[in-house]
């Protein structure tokens, strides 16, 4: 137990030296007026779209072999076969008593629907898909 305590009190005293130090007058902390206004920023017209509750989402070239992508609730592969076409395989981790599904939208990079489910919590799947353009677009929504 002492060598908890000696360990906090170190951390403590190591986090010391990295507290800021306020601009003071006398001991009185002085109003700044020179800030400069607000700055708004632009979103530039190329940015992702963002999609409501989404959970995640992925856009890339189709790969050359395989990949992996996806978070710790819900992860999907593509390996691409040897007639040209690429297997899709989805797994949802969520917990058993998990009360969400989740939504899961392949889309080609042209926008057109490849493959579309709605899973619930353990459950996996797979199909095979036809790329019809050189990207796709990976989307899990929450519905």
């Amino acid at each position: 137990m002492q060598f908890i305590s000696f360990l906090s009190i170190l951390s403590l005293a190591a986090a010391l030296p990295t507290a800021p130090n306020v601009p003071t007058q006398d001991g009185l902390i002085v109003a700044r007026d020179d800030v400069a206004p607000t700055t708004h920023l632009k979103q530039p017209e190329h940015a992702s779209i963002f999609v409501a509750r989404s959970l995640g989402e992925y856009t890339g070239s189709w790969p050359a072999t395989s990949i992996w992508l996806g978070g710790r609730a819900f992860q999907f592969m593509l390996e691409k076969l040897s007639n040209g076409k690429y297997k899709l395989t989805w797994w949802n981790n969520d917990p058993a008593n998990a009360n969400r599904k989740v939504k899961f939208t392949l889309n080609s990079g042209s926008g057109s629907r490849i493959y579309d489910v709605v899973t619930v919590p353990r459950t996996t799947g797979s199909a095979e898909i036809t790329p019809s353009t050189s990207t796709f677009r990976g989307i899990f929504d929450e519905v």
